[in-house]
């Protein structure tokens, strides 16, 4: 799944699969690629570097979102499938959006965690 979504050919470094429920619904892929994604050796600041997949319903929505992550977490790779969002789905809507900004500190909050996770690996003998 990974190889399709980020179009990469080696494994993840890690992954985490995680559901939200609550007064937002969503559910989240997220992976850490092993090696920088090629687009971003070229310029780390190109918004073509993004991939985060948002799906509302799983009808797909948009691959190059930029507002889910911060700038210093655009080499995350995955899919974000939200049950809150509305179908017609804007920009503006976006930014206003409650429910985006729930999803956002959740996705930086396992992304953290996956990170964490990480660096006990190495650290274990």
């Amino acid at each position: 799944f990974y190889k399709s979504v980020s179009k990469e050919f080696d494994e993840p470094a890690a992954w985490t699969h995680f559901a939200a429920e609550g007064d937002v619904e969503f559910r989240a892929v997220l992976f850490t690629p092993s090696t920088l994604p090629f687009e971003l050796r070229q310029d780390m600041f190109n918004n073509a570097g993004r991939n985060l997949k948002l799906y509302v319903k799983r009808v797909f929505i948009s691959e190059k979102f930029e507002e889910f992550v911060p700038r210093w977490l655009c080499f995350l790779r995955g899919v974000i499938d939200s049950e809150d969002l509305p179908l017609n789905v804007s920009r503006e809507i976006l930014q206003q959006s409650r429910v985006l900004r729930v999803i956002t500190k959740r996705v930086i909050r396992k992304a953290l965690d996956m990170f964490a996770d990480i660096a006990n690996r190495e650290d274990k003998p």
